[in-house]
């Protein structure tokens, strides 16, 4: 389940570049909120059968992390929006670069 979440939520961003229309847009959206409401729960779950004694701290940390990736990723957005004049293509071009970036 972690892999077939992890695939979903790293080429979402790259189905953002065919949106055309709304509904081509609600559609994307749905397939990257399945994906987050997949990823979510069973990463939490992996972290917590990997660190039984420490679960509470990992699982702290790992929400931790989301949470400042949420918080700071509207003002990246934003700035690559400002120093591409715009261009919604090359925004989701870096995301999905960014999320297929080994780190």
């Amino acid at each position: 389940m972690l892999l077939f979440a992890a695939f979903v939520f790293a080429s979402a961003p790259f189905l953002y570049l065919a949106v055309d229309s709304w509904w081509t847009l609600a559609l994307v959206r749905f397939y990257h909120g399945f994906a987050t409401a997949v990823f979510v729960p069973v990463a939490e779950a992996s972290i917590a059968e990997l660190f039984p004694n420490k679960r509470g701290e990992k699982i702290s940390i790992f929400n931790s992390a989301t949470a400042i990736g949420r918080a700071f990723a509207p003002f990246l957005g934003g700035y690559i929006l400002f120093a591409t004049d715009k261009s919604f293509f090359t925004l989701y071009a870096a995301v999905g670069v960014a999320v297929l970036h080994p780190s």
